[in-house]
Formats: structure tokens, C-alpha cells, sequence
């Protein structure tokens, strides 16, 4: 029995999405990646196939130099089948902002197609402007099972709500206040003290 992975995908993509728009001091992704993908499974030759990703998740506050949170991820592979990850990812500030950055993704996976199998799957995303990124991801487990994807795609809430670059030509209404200020911009600029005149100063000369 096949599972329902579009109906997960959904439901995933509306969590994070949710968490985005009421939770201004919590990350969220939800992103779509396409690309080449080599895999091989019960020792047979490696076969290079169009593979995807569908990733959502959520993680601590924008606002820190490092971000960690927690992403569920579904990757299906033309002509194979479709795999379930869960994994922890950590990432810089300006990777979750829409900027250059980084995310390190770690965790575990499942197999719906084929000899069903488990394992590792990580992966490092590179992230830039406006919320693109470009992933690596890789997978062992059992069967025999390993792979390696390359993957371009596009974060729709880095390319919205949290994005923070190009602000000069694309300003961003939906970005939360929080994220946007900082600890020197928050401050009150300092008042300039008002040089007070002598009332006979001004008395019109004789």
C-alpha cells in the first residue's frame, strides 16, 4: 500500500506556512527542488534518474546568528518511487532570511517503493537571493540502498515572509517587524539639547 504523499506534502506545507504567518519569532521552510538524481538499490548498477523535493518544517527565531529546527521532506524519484525523510537542520541567518547562507540537513528515511529500506540521508543547501537555493543531498541505507541528488529550487517563505535582501528594489510588506529591526535601529536616536536664548537677547536695539 502506497502512502499518501501529496496529501502529507499538503498538510505539511499548510503547517509551516501557518507557523510562518502567526509566529513572527519562529522559522519556518517550505520549499520545492528539482534535479538529477543517481540512486541504486539490491546492488544494481547506479541509474540516473529526475528526482524532487518537497521540504517543510519549522525552527527557532530568525533573529539568531543560527537557526536549528526540525524539516519533513518528500522526494520523489521518476519512473522509482517516492521517499519520507525526517531530519534536523541548522542554518545560518542569512540563509533563513532570504540572503546567502547555509543549512546542514541530517536525519533518517524511508522507502515506499521497491524493497522497502531505511537509513541516513543529510545533505548541505546553499542558500542566496531571493530565497533559492541549491541542495545536495545524499542517502545509505538498507538494501543496498544509496543515492545522490543535486537540486535547484526556490523557499516560498524565504522568498516572502523572511526575506531580507533586495530590499531596495523589491521592499517586503509581509516581513515581520522583528526580524527587520535591529538592536541599533530599535534604539531612540539621542535628542540634541536646544540652546536656550536670553528673552533680553532678542530686544531690539536703540
Amino acid at each position: 500500500m502506497r502512502l499518501p504523499a501529496t496529501s502529507l506534502a499538503i498538510s505539511a506545507f499548510a503547517l509551516a506556512l501557518s507557523s510562518a504567518t502567526a509566529h513572527a519569532d519562529t522559522s519556518a521552510w517550505a520549499s520545492l527542488s528539482a534535479g538529477p538524481s543517481v540512486l541504486s538499490h539490491d546492488g544494481g548498477e547506479a541509474t540516473l534518474r529526475a528526482a524532487m523535493a518537497f521540504d517543510a518544517g519549522v525552527g527557532t527565531s530568525p533573529k539568531e546568528p543560527l537557526v536549528f529546527g526540525g524539516l519533513f521532506r518528500i522526494s520523489p524519484t521518476i519512473e522509482e518511487g517516492t521517499d519520507l525523510s525526517l531530519v534536523a537542520r541548522g542554518a545560518t541567518r542569512g540563509f533563513q532570511t532570504g540572503d546567502f547562507g547555509l543549512a546542514v540537513d541530517l536525519g533518517a528515511y524511508l522507502r515506499t517503493f521497491g524493497p522497502s529500506s531505511g537509513g541516513f540521508v543529510g545533505g548541505v543547501v546553499l542558500g542566496a537571493p531571493p530565497g533559492l537555493q541549491l541542495s545536495v543531498l545524499g542517502h545509505v541505507g538498507g538494501a543496498e540502498a544509496f543515492g545522490v541528488s543535486t537540486l535547484l529550487g526556490v523557499d516560498l517563505l524565504r522568498l516572502t515572509v523572511y526575506r531580507q535582501s533586495l530590499l531596495e528594489w523589491w521592499p517586503n510588506p509581509s516581513s515581520p517587524s522583528e526580524i527587520v529591526a535591529s538592536p541599533v535601529a530599535a534604539s531612540p536616536a539621542p535628542s540634541t539639547p536646544r540652546a536656550s536664548i536670553p528673552a533680553g537677547a532678542l530686544a531690539p536695539l536703540r
